[in-house]
C-alpha cells in the first residue's frame, strides 16, 4: 500500500500560503487564539467552573474562619486568611475569556499558591491546625483544611493548565514573545537607516564643501608666492608639532613625580617651596617658563636628599621612578631650552614671509582642508560600524522571522509568511 500513499502526498493539494505583514501577525495570531479558545470551550468551562466552586468553598471557609477569630484573635491565621483572600479574589472571569487573561491568571496562581503553601508550612499552624477543625473532626484530619484547600484549587489551575497546552494557547503565547522581538529588532534597523541616511547625507555635504575648498586651494596655487608660502607654513606646522612634543614631554616627566605631593614634607626648604612645586604640577610648561632663575633643578635636588634620607616614604616602584626622574632633572632646562627657541623660531618665521595675508590665506585653506579631511574619515568610520550592526540585525531578523514561520507551521499546521517592509 506504499504507493497508494505515495500518490495521496503527489495529489494532496498544498495550504494556501497566507503573506502576513509583520504589523498584522500579533492580530493573525490573536484571532487564531480566538478560534482555538472557541473550539475548547467546552472543555474551559468546565474547569472554570471547578475552579469557582472551589474558591467559592475556600471563601466560606474564610468567612468562618474569620467569625471564630473573633472569639479567639490570633494575628499570624489572621495574616494566613488574608493572603488567602487576595489570591482568591483574582479568580474572575469574564463571559468571554480573553486568551492572554486566562494564560496570566494561570501562571500568577501558580506563583501565588506556591507562595501560599510554604507561608502555611513555615507556620507554627502547619501540623497543629486545631484552629481550623471542629471537636468532632479531631482525629478525622490529617492535614491542614486551609493547606488542603491551596492543594485543591493548584490541582483544578493544573488542569487548566494542560487544557492550555494542549489547545496551542502557550505556543502562540511563545510566538507572539518571540514575535515581539522580532517587531523590536525590526524597529532598531529602521532607526539605524535612518541614521544613517542622515549621516550619508552630511558625508555628501562635506564632500562637497572639501570639493568647493579643493578648487580654492588650486587656484591659489597658480599664485607664484604659494611655494614659498606652503613652505612658510608647512615649517610652521613643524614647530608647532616639536612644541607639543616638549609639553608632552613635561607633563609625563612631572606626572612621574606626582607621589611626592601625597606624603608629608618635613624638610624646611621643601615646606617653603610647595606652593611653588604644586605650579609645576598644574602646569609645567608655564611654571618651567616663568622659571627664569631655573629655581625647580634646586627643589630637584632637595627632594632627592629627602628620598634617599628617607625623609620622604614611599612605595619602592613609586620610589624607583621618582628617582630615576630626579636624576634626570636637568632634562628640563634642555626642554625649556629649546622650547624659547621654537617660539622664537616660530616668529621669524611668521615675520620673514613679506605676503602675510597670502600666508594666511594658505594656512587657512591647509586648516580647511585638513579639518575637512579628518570629520569625512571620522563619518565614514562612523557610517562604516552603523552599517555593519545593521547588518547583524538584518542576519537576526532573518533567522527570527523563519524560526516564528516554523513555530506557526509546527505548532499551528498553518502555512504563512511574514512579510517585512524594506
Amino acid at each position: 500500500m506504499g504507493w497508494l500513499r505515495r500518490l495521496i502526498r503527489i495529489f494532496k493539494p498544498e495550504p494556501d500560503l497566507e503573506l502576513i505583514p509583520l504589523t498584522e501577525t500579533t492580530d493573525w495570531l490573536q484571532a487564531e487564539a480566538k478560534l482555538i479558545l472557541n473550539e475548547s470551550k467546552r472543555d474551559l468551562a468546565e474547569l472554570i467552573r471547578k475552579l469557582k466552586d472551589r474558591r467559592w468553598m475556600l471563601e466560606c471557609y474564610l468567612d468562618d474562619w474569620e467569625e471564630k477569630l473573633k472569639r479567639e484573635p490570633n494575628s499570624e491565621i489572621l495574616y494566613l486568611l488574608q493572603e488567602t483572600r487576595k489570591i482568591l479574589e483574582q479568580i474572575t472571569f469574564a463571559e468571554i475569556v480573553a486568551f492572554e487573561r486566562i494564560l496570566s491568571l494561570s501562571r500568577q496562581l501558580e506563583a501565588d499558591f506556591e507562595r501560599m503553601v510554604k507561608l502555611i508550612e513555615e507556620s507554627p499552624w502547619a501540623k497543629d491546625y486545631h484552629f481550623f477543625i471542629s471537636e468532632q473532626e479531631k482525629g478525622k484530619i490529617t492535614l491542614n483544611p486551609l493547606l488542603k484547600e491551596i492543594l485543591e484549587l493548584e490541582g483544578f489551575r493544573k488542569d487548566l493548565e494542560q487544557c492550555l497546552i494542549r489547545a496551542g494557547l502557550r505556543k502562540i503565547e511563545a510566538i507572539i514573545y518571540k514575535l515581539r522581538q522580532l517587531e523590536g529588532t525590526v524597529l532598531k534597523s529602521e532607526e539605524l537607516s535612518i541614521l544613517i541616511k542622515h549621516k550619508t547625507e552630511r558625508l555628501n555635504s562635506l564632500e562637497t564643501s572639501r570639493l568647493e575648498k579643493e578648487q580654492d586651494h588650486l587656484a591659489l596655487q597658480k599664485d607664484p608666492r604659494y611655494p614659498e608660502a606652503e613652505a612658510f607654513s608647512r615649517r610652521k606646522k613643524e614647530i608647532g608639532q616639536q612644541q607639543m612634543e616638549l609639553s608632552s614631554k613635561l607633563k609625563d616627566f612631572f606626572s612621574d613625580l606626582r607621589p611626592i605631593l601625597s606624603v608629608p614634607l618635613i624638610d624646611n626648604t621643601l615646606l617653603e617651596n610647595r606652593a611653588f612645586l604644586e605650579k609645576y604640577f598644574s602646569d609645567p610648561l608655564a611654571a618651567l617658563l616663568a622659571d627664569g632663575d631655573f629655581k625647580i633643578l634646586s627643589l630637584f635636588e632637595a627632594l632627592r636628599e629627602a628620598l634617599v634620607s628617607g625623609q620622604i616614604s614611599l612605595e619602592a616602584d613609586e620610589a624607583r621612578v621618582v628617582f630615576f626622574r630626579l636624576n634626570k632633572g636637568s632634562l628640563v632646562k634642555e626642554w625649556q631650552t629649546n622650547y624659547i627657541r621654537l617660539k622664537q623660531e616660530l616668529r621669524d618665521c611668521s615675520l620673514a614671509f613679506v605676503h602675510q595675508d597670502f600666508l594666511a590665506k594658505v594656512e587657512d585653506l591647509n586648516y580647511r582642508l585638513e579639518h575637512f579631511s579628518e570629520k569625512l574619515d571620522s563619518s565614514r568610520e562612523a557610517i562604516y560600524h552603523l552599517e555593519s550592526k545593521r547588518s547583524n540585525l538584518k542576519e537576526s531578523i532573518i533567522r527570527d522571522k523563519r524560526l516564528i514561520e516554523d513555530l506557526i507551521k509546527i505548532g499551528l499546521r498553518k502555512e504563512m509568511q511574514i512579510v517585512i517592509p524594506g
